[in-house]
């Protein structure tokens, strides 16, 4: 690897990398810093050591290199979008069902490492006084190498010439992100840990303009009308088409404005909790932050960046982690819900059978399953108020008689319960028991 074209040019010494092998990332490479020997030129070695040495906890972290194709005044700029993208390939599923994310402040913590720098003597004497505290350190370890891959390449579009990608869209998403991001930064923190009240919710405000700014900036939402234009560009990435659920993330929309407006002229956050489903309380922000994640999935998805997991063509499209069930079961009342399912096999079963009917009840009865991953969940702060057991008993009732049947679907007889995941119907009787 000494042959590496990639030339150090900053460390990262609170980044540890689970894994010792680097990480590419487009034209970024991340490498241990204890293993420069692999990755520096042997003219660049002695140097390198003699800097490096000065401060021995650098060695327990992260360098970053740069592709030499990369413009001399860019790398700045690629270095710090190419830790906000790390960041986010390494969080973003866990950021998706609710887990809480490692902060991303020691990622904002850097010792410059270029040659210039490295080469300057009174470089060397300011890194002694360096005192890394071992509680910052951040651990990473990337579980997807297809997201990695993909915003790879999502950042040699914004920063090579003459790329594939379209370079202002790649830097629309790699600004959304950014923006993203800022939500998971360090707040305050108790040293002591004697209790005193500072906690997340007094950043909330902030949070969400973070959160505003970085749908606006993906999907270039018009600045007159941004309520409408959202609604738009929002509804055929979730592919909302029945009318509850349509009116309630247009309600949710106009909620999520509402809020920013009165934190912006007004310096203060309201009740952020989003009611308008009678069978959920949930923050504006939780679902922002999943809805977001879905967006700049689908977005890569149709840059043919990330591929999509379709087993039959009756079934939705499975991103791997990332269930657009997720987003919807918040936008469906329960009971609702399940009449529509009924309905919708009521139509199979009488012969009305097309090929949106036959995707649409295995969509929504994977949703139902994904609803009931809340139900006597504790899961803070999303809140699940399930229906009363005597107003579904009817409807279940009636989706398990039809469930026995069977009807024509491409010149073959399918069975009902071939579209609902499995075990669907037992969990259905555990409702209402």
């Amino acid at each position: 690897m000494q042959n590496d074209p990639y030339k150090m040019y900053i460390c990262l010494p609170y980044l540890y990398l689970t894994e010792e092998n680097p990480l590419g990332l487009g034209p970024i490479r991340f490498y241990p810093s204890s293993k420069f020997d692999d990755y520096v030129s042997q003219d660049e070695q002695k140097e390198i050591e003699e800097y490096l040495r000065e401060s021995p906890s650098i060695n327990k972290g992260t360098s970053i290199c740069v592709h030499p194709d990369i413009r001399e005044e860019s790398i700045p700029e690629l270095l710090i979008d190419a830790v906000y993208v790390l960041y986010f390939a390494a969080t973003y599923e866990k950021l998706y069902h609710n887990y809480e994310p490692p902060r991303f402040g020691p990622l904002t913590q850097i010792v410059p490492a270029s040659e210039s720098v490295v080469k300057n003597p009174a470089n060397r004497e300011s890194l002694k006084s360096l005192d890394l505290k071992e509680s910052h350190i951040l651990e990473i370890s990337i579980q997807d190498d297809v997201m990695l891959k993909a915003m790879g390449e999502v950042l040699n579009g914004a920063f090579l010439e003459d790329h594939k990608l379209d370079q202002v869209e790649c830097r629309r998403i790699i600004r959304s992100i950014r923006y993203f991001i800022h939500c998971f930064h360090d707040k305050f923190r108790d040293l002591l840990g004697s209790g005193f009240l500072m906690g997340h919710k007094h950043f909330e405000p902030e949070d969400f303009l973070f959160l505003v700014t970085a749908f606006e900036t993906l999907f270039n939402i018009n600045p007159e009308i941004p309520n409408s234009d959202f609604k738009q560009k929002l509804r055929p990435i979730i592919h909302l088409k029945f009318g509850k659920p349509l009116e309630i993330i247009w309600k949710w929309i106009d909620g999520f404005y509402a809020i920013k407006n009165e934190v912006v002229h007004e310096g203060t956050l309201p009740d952020g909790t989003f009611r308008e489903n009678h069978n959920f309380e949930v923050p504006y922000i939780s679902f922002a932050i999943k809805l977001f994640i879905y967006s700049i999935y689908h977005k890569l998805f149709k840059m043919d960046l990330l591929p999509a997991h379709v087993t039959e063509s009756y079934r939705p499209i499975a991103f791997h982690g990332i269930e657009r069930e997720e987003v919807i079961l918040f936008l469906w009342p329960e009971k609702e819900l399940l009449k529509k399912i009924s309905i919708l096999i009521m139509q199979l079963t009488h012969g009305k059978v097309t090929d949106e009917t036959v995707a649409d009840v295995s969509m929504l009865a994977h949703v139902y399953q994904h609803m009931l991953r809340y139900h006597k969940s504790l899961q803070d702060p999303i809140k699940f108020i399930p229906t009363s057991k005597e107003e579904l008993k009817k409807v279940v009732v009636a989706i398990e008689n039809l469930s026995d049947d069977d009807f024509e679907y491409e010149g073959k007889k399918v069975h009902v319960q071939e579209l609902m995941p499995e075990g669907f119907l037992d969990v259905l009787n555990r409702r209402v028991a």
